[in-house]
């Protein structure tokens, strides 16, 4: 820009006083500095793109509910899925914020998981933090927990033309654990979270709404120096809770392996 303001000093364009440069000429400069990824301005001849109008989004919604009805939906099953996927992305977004907001929320944990349901292959990894609570504590256990925030992939195999074969799931889950005071061996745990996926069809299965419900009963052991290492089983349920039908939802058998710093 150092270049662009040592123009007004330059003799005159087209005739015009010594010094000066012509608006036509400042404006060329300027605009060709800006560059064309750059947000348009009026003076460099773009407007700025405008929002969907009220009668434009009446219009898509209505559209919804068209394709809705061919598929045997409710309008009013349209609506709520398309607030519930708006919100699904907020609170998600919130989820991960909130957890990588400082210090205090240091990642206690990692875990890998793979699994298989309906056909379908799955694989995940994810990130915990310990609530560091006991609830109903006795001589030998106690009731504690943790947030799980978890990247997964799930892929179906001999799927139709036109058929959806795979998807991303990201999930933020609060997991409760009855676990030993010394916290080794033998644990149960169940969760109900929140997963957002990028498709609403996997195959010849309708989920319908990207927000679906995730829920799990698990069974594992802790072992090594401190009980660091964690294996386990798990049986998960996902699904969008009737929100918005067809709610196929998919279940999977699952094998983790998880390490505690």
């Amino acid at each position: 820009m150092n270049g662009f303001f040592r123009t007004a000093g330059l003799p005159a364009l087209h005739g015009s006083e010594p010094g000066q440069v012509r608006k036509e000429a400042a404006t060329a400069i300027f605009c060709k500095c800006r560059g064309q990824g750059s947000p348009p301005y009026r003076s460099c001849g773009r407007l700025p793109e405008t929002a969907p109008d009220a009668g434009q989004q009446a219009n898509l919604l209505r559209s919804r509910v068209e394709e809705g009805k061919e598929a045997g939906v409710s309008p009013g099953d349209v609506e709520v899925g398309a607030v519930v996927n708006k919100n699904a992305r907020g609170l998600i977004l919130a989820g991960l914020l909130t957890l990588a907001a400082g210090p205090a929320f240091a990642v206690d944990g990692v875990a890998v998981e793979l699994g298989n349901g309906d056909g379908t292959d799955m694989g995940r990894v994810a990130l915990q933090w310990d609530w560091n609570k006991r609830w109903l504590q006795t001589d030998n256990w106690h009731l504690g927990g943790y947030w799980d925030l978890a990247l997964g992939y799930w892929k179906k195999d001999d799927v139709l033309p036109g058929q959806n074969d795979d998807i991303v799931d990201i999930g933020l889950t609060p997991v409760f654990r009855y676990q030993q005071n010394d916290l080794k061996g033998l644990y149960g745990e169940l969760a109900i979270g929140a997963h957002f996926l990028s498709h609403t069809s996997l195959g010849d299965k309708k989920f319908s709404t990207s927000f679906q419900f995730g829920d799990h009963l698990g069974l594992g052991y802790r072992f090594g120096a401190k009980g660091a290492f964690d294996l386990s089983y798990r049986f998960q349920h996902l699904s969008n809770g009737s929100i918005k039908r067809p709610n196929n939802g998919i279940n999977f058998n699952q094998v983790r392996l998880q390490y505690h710093f």
